[in-house]
């Protein structure tokens, strides 16, 4: 390190991994403008395929940090559009309906209120009129 210091500051040791690379900004910019470009994040050193993985994690985390509320909203938004494409009530899957098309939404939306809201078993439960042990049975089959 000592013998780096010497050296001092030099070019080629400056900017982001794309950057430096791909050979200067004119080289990164130049496949985009063609709409072929690589993402790049300049906090984060590796491929285009390791930045877009790296940030749809941290994207991930952050999502599931918002309030219980907010993804509550979410998921009952996701509940009425799953409805409405489906054709069945709203009121019809909260009954507890056992009619096919009505359990396999009601599976759709337990996986997916794990999945994708990281709601707890007992709120998805509450948001489906059923009990939450129907919910933990739902869960526990590799169907």
């Amino acid at each position: 390190m000592k013998e780096g210091e010497l050296l001092g500051s030099r070019p080629e040791l400056v900017g982001g991994g794309l950057i430096r690379s791909a050979g200067g900004w004119s080289q990164v910019k130049s496949p985009f403008r063609k709409g072929e470009g690589e993402r790049f994040d300049e906090r984060i050193l590796g491929s285009g395929e390791f930045v877009e993985r790296t940030v749809a994690e941290a994207e991930e985390k952050i999502r599931r940090q918002f309030p219980v509320a907010q993804r509550q909203r979410e998921a009952k938004a996701a509940l009425e559009t799953l409805c409405r494409e489906e054709d069945v009530t709203v009121a019809e899957l909260l009954s507890g309906s056992r009619r096919k098309p009505v359990s396999a939404i009601r599976k759709r939306l337990i996986r997916e209120f794990v999945g994708e809201f990281g709601l707890p078993q007992a709120e998805i439960a509450r948001m489906l009129g059923i009990s939450a042990a129907a919910v933990a049975k739902t869960l526990a089959r590799q169907e």
